[in-house]
């Protein structure tokens, strides 16, 4: 992959849904710091969004690399459990400030509505970084 900073996220779908356009929904930068880390993904036993990454960099061409959305959709619910669990707990582990988790919960809540009506539509998906 190369030393390359993702600065914005955007969901990409294999083919168009009528009245869905997943790129206005969601804010592509807060996408982009989401689990940047992976530990979220870790704790939670969610596979990390970085693993949908597809990009068209020099020597990361893997712009054309698409995913089941239903795989996404299980990535994605199992960190909103995790996210949810913390703000019930009233302390993240990592000592992030629960409004930064709700903001995540927040934009994974919005990428899960995506993604499930992808997953209905047999759609595939990826997360085009830039």
């Amino acid at each position: 992959m190369g030393n390359y900073s993702v600065q914005k996220v955007r969901i990409r779908l294999s083919d168009e849904i009528a009245g869905l356009d997943p790129i206005s929904e969601i804010d592509n930068e807060e996408l982009a710091w989401i689990d940047s880390t992976g530990f979220d993904a870790n704790s939670s036993g969610a596979q990390p969004l970085s693993d949908f990454y597809a990009a068209d960099y020099t020597d990361w061409q893997e712009d054309d690399k698409w995913f089941p959305a239903e795989t996404g959709v299980n990535s994605v619910q199992k960190m909103i459990k995790h996210y949810q669990r913390i703000i019930a707990d009233g302390e993240d582990p990592m000592g992030r400030q629960l409004d930064v988790i709700k903001s995540k919960l927040a934009v994974l809540t919005s990428v899960e509505k995506i993604l499930k009506i992808a997953a209905d539509d047999d759609v595939y998906f990826c997360l085009a970084v830039s």
